[in-house]
């Protein structure tokens, strides 16, 4: 029995639905408390290094769209423990997705069920019931994606755009009725312009994270009836729509959030509680029923992503697991089950919402780097491969890419950096402890090409520490990250496979594609 595909428009909105979910509801809120009024700035900052990155991301993927997305290409261009070590994160990133997601909906709703989250100092997190209930939460998600794809995508689709119109209502209506230009201009003498604030916001305040959902079509992008064309629409599409609706977040506190306004509630669910310090009744249960059904939608858009990296992390590595087999709906359902066991595990630690998702942004950032690499090295060898979306002046692109890549990851700060080195290491020793049980890598060129990966971060760690410390001072810190991305990017393309393994390789992907592997 074929495959039901989904269309172009479901693609856009299912990235565009994995995007607006718990970013909304905190990251223009906690970006205006640190950046003040040049939140806006670093909106369009965000957005801006991002579409560099996605054209890299864009062109790569036009030319085989496989499961599991551009982080797969890295098996294609380099030894296995790079594709390992690329997938793992990037399967790491989606899976703690889906908790974050239900932790956002189960923060909302403790203004009305307190009972659900508990306080640290200025933070909230969620309560031993919050936890107990967001498991019950992930169970159900799990259930609904062993649909088929097509469910899925119909289903999110309707919700899509009831999370597209209701921020844009409530900005509008705020701004229009609430919003003083006078307001805006306290906030506006009160903080001067500062670009270090402008620029750790957009990692530290979860901006990055918010808009990751322009990336999200590639992982299920074969599954459309026309991929190829599909892919630039899903990544540019969602960037730019996602892009409006933050910005327009943002400019509802600015324009209407009373001036030195300290409520608690506010605190909770930012958005949620100006809406009740301004009396919009009607908004407020309006926001309520969206601040449960946003995020719910977004972890379950999610789970189906996820789902697919998985299998597809199983397909180049544990092709005769448990892993790749599929039920009568054609879903990974052993995939989705570890997922749903491993999403609950990271549920334990309660973090607070903020200090998850700076986590996973770092984690999201390292994945983003295979787009630019994969972006040279086709370039370089396969200059004639059927491109649908070709990148103009390829090199600089893929550079300033890498360069923005780094400069992210380098902004979630000095405890994200440090245990993302950790995750790197624990990645590459199960690589040989497991993975590599044939010894197809010498322990002494996997140690080789561990050192190369593994000591990017590092570098990034000292100069934080350092930073930290009062040694180096901004912008001189960004400067030399930047260097440092230049000197990696080039180092990681030269360490790419010859030409004609990379010929093999793709033949092999091009099969799957044309197999229809889910």
């Amino acid at each position: 029995m074929p495959r039901k595909k989904i269309s172009n428009l479901e693609l856009l909105f299912l990235s565009l639905g994995s995007m607006i979910g718990a970013g909304w509801l905190f990251a223009p809120y906690l970006g205006f408390k640190l950046a003040g009024i040049w939140v806006i700035y670093s909106w369009g900052i965000v957005a801006m290094m991002l579409a560099f990155i996605g054209s890299t991301f864009a062109e790569v993927a036009s030319i085989f769209p496989i499961v599991g997305g551009v982080s797969r290409f890295m098996s294609i261009t380099h030894k296995t423990s790079f594709g390992f070590l690329f997938l793992m994160i990037g399967w790491l990133s989606f899976v703690v997705s889906v908790p974050l997601d239900i932790q956002t909906t189960l923060q909302y709703m403790g203004i009305w069920f307190p009972f659900l989250i508990q306080k640290h100092g200025n933070d909230f997190s969620l309560s031993s019931l919050g936890v107990i209930t967001a498991i019950v939460i992930m169970l159900l998600i799990m259930w609904l994606n062993t649909l088929n794809i097509k469910s899925v995508a119909k289903t999110n689709m309707l919700i899509s755009i009831w999370k597209i119109i209701i921020p844009l209502t409530v900005v509008v209506t705020i701004i229009l009725i609430w919003g003083h230009p006078a307001n805006a201009m306290q906030y506006h003498h009160s903080q001067s312009l500062t670009f270090e604030n402008v620029f750790l916001a957009i990692t530290s305040c979860g901006m990055a994270f918010s808009l990751n959902g322009f990336q999200n079509g590639l992982v299920i992008a074969n599954e459309t009836s026309n991929p190829k064309k599909a892919i630039p629409i899903s990544i540019f599409g969602t960037l730019i729509l996602g892009s409006i609706i933050y910005m327009g977040v943002s400019l509802t506190f600015i324009y209407a959030l009373p001036y030195g306004s300290d409520d608690i509630k506010v605190g909770i669910a930012p958005l949620l509680g100006l809406i009740a310090l301004l009396g919009f009744k009607i908004g407020y249960f309006v926001l309520l029923f969206d601040a449960f059904l946003a995020p719910l939608a977004g972890a379950n858009v999610y789970a189906t992503f996820t789902t697919r990296v998985l299998y597809g992390l199983s397909i180049d590595y544990f092709p005769k697991s448990f892993l790749t087999k599929l039920n009568k709906k054609q879903v990974p359902i052993f995939c989705l089950l570890l997922n749903t066991i491993i999403g609950c595990m990271f549920l334990l630690p309660v973090p607070t919402w903020k200090q998850a998702v700076v986590f996973l942004s770092s984690l999201i950032l390292m994945g983003y780097i295979a787009g630019p690499l994969s972006l040279l090295i086709l370039r370089k060898e396969l200059p004639h491969s059927k491109r649908t979306f070709k990148v103009r002046f390829p090199t600089t692109v893929s550079y300033i890419a890498f360069i923005f890549c780094t400069l992210l990851i380098y902004w979630s700060g000095l405890h994200n950096l440090i245990f993302l080195s950790a995750i790197i290491l624990v990645v590459l020793i199960i690589f040989y402890a497991i993975v590599n049980k044939d010894k197809s890598e010498s322990l002494y060129s996997l140690l080789l090409d561990s050192f190369i990966i593994f000591s990017f971060p590092l570098w990034l760690v000292l100069i934080a520490y350092n930073k930290q410390q009062g040694s180096i001072h901004f912008p001189y810190d960004n400067l030399i990250v930047s260097v440092i991305a230049i000197l990696y990017c080039y180092w990681l393309v030269k360490k790419r496979y010859p030409k004609d393994i990379i010929k093999t390789n793709l033949d092999y992907y091009l099969n799957e594609v044309q197999n229809n592997i889910i």
